[in-house]
């Protein structure tokens, strides 16, 4: 059997070099592990992506839309990309076009 740490470090060769029963009760108790953690984190709410931009940024986005200005200037002026600016008005129910 190998060790939990040689198979991490050699989990490539493990798998497609040698005997598939030994690396498959590795892999399989990695994995529930892996996805147990990450499940707890999740309840915690440790994964949880907060929004690049703020209400307040998206305000002022909306606003600089108003005036005429180009969506990509704008996502400049914030530092982040088109596709932000667009989710960050959609999420607000804001219009995008």
């Amino acid at each position: 059997m190998v060790s939990t740490h040689e198979f991490a470090q050699n989990w490539h060769r493990t798998l497609f070099d040698h005997d598939m029963s030994q690396a498959w009760p590795l892999l399989t108790k990695e994995f529930r592990r892996v996805v147990t953690y990450t499940a707890i984190a999740q309840a915690k709410g440790k994964y949880v992506q907060q929004p690049k931009l703020s209400d307040d940024d998206v305000e002022q986005i909306q606003m600089l839309l108003d005036l005429g200005y180009p969506k990509t200037q704008i996502a400049k002026q914030f530092e982040v990309s088109r596709q932000t600016v667009y989710n960050a008005l959609r999420r607000q129910g804001q219009s995008v076009g």
